[in-house]
């Protein structure tokens, strides 16, 4: 997460909360990606998004 906040920092950018998401897990193993909420809420986002922009053109 440093690494990312200091990166979008340096070019000036932002980023709201609504998009920042962690959890401890360091692989994406198949196997414990159900239990890993950071994770989840990530993948829901994006399904949602894509929802969001099929439904509305």
């Amino acid at each position: 997460m440093r690494r990312c906040r200091n990166t979008i920092k340096s070019k000036g950018l932002l980023v709201s909360k609504e998009y920042v998401f962690q959890d401890k897990a360091i692989s994406g193993s198949a196997s414990v990606q159900s239990q890993r909420a950071g994770y989840n809420d990530l993948i829901n986002a994006i399904k949602s998004k894509k929802n969001q922009s099929t439904s509305s053109g």
